[in-house]
């Protein structure tokens, strides 16, 4: 959402981006400004779960109003901003509906504990507030069959994938500088680092990448070091999981940290990774971390499903192995740990690839055409 909100304030358009901050309760109420767009955070009243999220969107359905915008763009068809599209009714303003994730049945409904009664909710918000949208954007290919499939094909749907903060591009650059010096302070000199970023849920895939990771060792004994950069649900698991393997020796740790420092710890590590099982939810992801690798300067290495694959060139920008090859991915890292020259290689091409096919400089004026285009 930010990346797009920057790329159109430096088209002249003005942005206010309203979150209902209902898993970042500290951002309670704050406003501020970032590349020129207004943020505004709602208020996290003090009530059960339920009465928060109905106070949250009535407070953004509100706030639209008295904004009166001439675009109305929602990023998820679920959640207090689909409850705020179905609060404000009919618009005069150009409603879009943003699909970036597999929210129904099928996908993340069957995954998450929630009562019965909230799936029911959840399934009928998503499919009404695609429906009732002048356009859908979709974060994927998935997304795109999905958004047909519920809207009975009533438009198209444009596929819009992630593309990279303009700002990011200089912090990359500052990342890439500072290399050497910063795996000097972490004392990374002497092995490769495969380096994982992200939200960890409670069904996590990293169990892939901590399987390859135990090969590898077994292959190139005291070779590498995989980090983690994480928070989430499932990182509890993770952990046991990396006990039980015997790798705590091998396996970094570090929480959630400002952009700025991510970028700097992932410009010194060698290899980004991104281990995916063949699901609805994974087809249907179009991750944000695979920017944050491939502009680090950061080959990648990750399972053919989905983004992926639009993503990554498999043997240009990173290694890409087939879905049901259980050694693929291992035999990935092994060739990064024995070619470092040519992961090199796939890192500067991907930092390439990244701003020529997904920056939004060259994209941006495709998504002002839909905002006209009521």
């Amino acid at each position: 959402m930010m990346p797009i909100a920057s790329a159109l304030v430096a088209r002249g358009h003005k942005l206010h981006v309203l979150i209902p901050p209902y898993d970042r309760t500290d951002d309670s109420g704050r406003i501020w400004q970032c590349d020129g767009v207004v943020i505004e955070n709602m208020r996290v009243p003090p009530l059960p779960t339920p009465l928060v999220q109905i106070s949250l969107a009535r407070q953004l359905a509100n706030r639209v109003r008295e904004l009166s915008p001439d675009v109305i763009h929602v990023f998820k068809p679920v959640g207090p901003g689909a409850l705020a599209q179905q609060m404000l009714g009919k618009q005069t303003a150009t409603l879009l509906v943003d699909n970036d994730d597999w929210e129904g049945w099928g996908g993340w409904l069957d995954v998450n504990p929630y009562p019965l009664p909230q799936k029911w909710v959840m399934a009928w918000q998503e499919q009404m507030c695609l429906t009732h949208a002048h356009a859908v954007t979709c974060a994927s290919h998935a997304l795109i069959e999905r958004t047909n499939l519920l809207t009975k094909k009533l438009y198209g749907a444009h596929l819009l994938p992630n593309g990279p903060l303009a700002s990011w591009r200089a912090e990359g650059e500052t990342g890439r500088t500072n290399r050497a010096r910063t795996r000097a302070r972490l004392q990374w000199q002497s092995r490769t680092i495969f380096i994982y970023a992200g939200t960890v849920s409670l069904n996590h895939d990293l169990d892939l990448a901590l399987t390859s990771f135990t090969s590898l060792l077994r292959a190139r004994p005291n070779s590498a070091i995989l980090a983690f950069v994480v928070a989430g649900d499932g990182v509890a698991s993770l952990r046991e999981r990396v006990t039980q393997l015997g790798l705590d020796h091998a396996v970094e740790w570090s929480e959630y940290m400002p952009h700025n420092l991510l970028v700097e710890l992932l410009s010194a590590a060698d290899v980004g990774i991104f281990p995916y099982r063949d699901t609805n939810i994974n087809r249907a992801k179009c991750s944000g971390k695979v920017l944050d690798y491939m502009n680090a300067g950061l080959p990648v290495l990750a399972h053919a499903v989905g983004m992926m694959k639009d993503y990554v060139r498999d043997g240009v920008t990173g290694l890409l192995s087939p879905v049901g090859a259980p050694d693929a991915f291992y035999l990935s890292m092994l060739q990064m740990v024995d070619n470092p020259g040519s992961a090199r290689e796939m890192g500067v091409a991907g930092t390439q690839r990244i701003w020529k096919e997904f920056g939004w400089d060259d994209r941006i004026e495709a998504l002002e055409v839909l905002y006209r285009a009521k």
